[in-house]
């Protein structure tokens, strides 16, 4: 079963890694940027989906013949391919690919930027979580740094990323906002915003927003909120 995990987690690596890589070069290739380079990196990324596919044909096989020598039921496998000629990925066919994209008279321009969920970081860090808050060690200020990726096919240029606190004894929401100088199609870049001011002890809600950018239509994945408090200070000895 050991050698099937890693026919998978091979095949889900190669996937991932291929996908995205695909994506920015081509973007590059779209915006004319070091196109022969573009096509070079477009043609590893589907050589890298090619690969991933026998490696999926060989997890197949691996996990048929341990199913086929124990007792259990034999679960369905489903097909998986994501490159039906291996040609495809020959780099005058991506070339060719290349021109006959340019030849369309209107590429449909997407604008929009998303937050990754899961890549908020806290400064100072979680102590641990309770009730549904993250319970934040003690500091007078705080500082969030995030994940924005552009998921449109378009260059972003001065994207603000704005940190909202809202305490439960205050009226006042406490703001920062930072801003993105430049940001490819497909690329994710890190950002971090601090001195945000905090009140120990008090149940709050932080909420990140990334953009709007001009022209974005999808906002759902925009914005992010935690509830969080901030750790009383420790009682003075004596």
């Amino acid at each position: 079963m050991l050698k099937a995990q890693t026919y998978l987690q091979l095949t889900f690596d190669l996937r991932a890694e291929a996908i995205d890589d695909y994506r920015k070069a081509l973007f590059n290739a779209l915006e004319d940027i070091n196109v022969d380079v573009a096509s070079s990196q477009m043609s590893r990324a589907l050589l890298d989906l090619h690969l991933s596919d026998r490696a999926y044909r060989y997890f197949t096989e691996e996990f048929r013949l341990v199913v086929s020598a124990s007792e259990e039921p034999a679960p369905t496998i489903p097909n998986s391919s994501f490159l039906g000629e291996a040609k495809m990925y020959q780099p005058d066919q991506v070339q060719s690919y290349i021109a006959n994209l340019k030849r369309e008279p209107d590429l449909e321009i997407i604008r929009g930027v998303a937050l990754l969920p899961g890549s908020v970081q806290f400064s100072p860090g979680i102590k641990t979580r309770e009730g549904g808050y993250h319970i934040l060690l003690n500091s007078p200020t705080l500082a969030v740094t995030v994940a924005v990726q552009n998921q449109g096919n378009q260059v972003e240029n001065n994207v603000p990323v704005t940190a909202t606190l809202k305490v439960e004894d205050d009226p006042t929401p406490r703001k920062k906002t930072t801003s993105i100088e430049v940001i490819q199609p497909g690329e994710t870049k890190t950002v971090t915003i601090s001195g945000i001011p905090t009140t120990p002890g008090v149940k709050s809600l932080l909420t990140i927003m990334a953009g709007p950018v001009v022209g974005e239509k999808f906002l759902d994945n925009n914005k992010l909120e935690d509830k969080i408090i901030v750790e009383a200070p420790a009682p003075a000895e004596g």
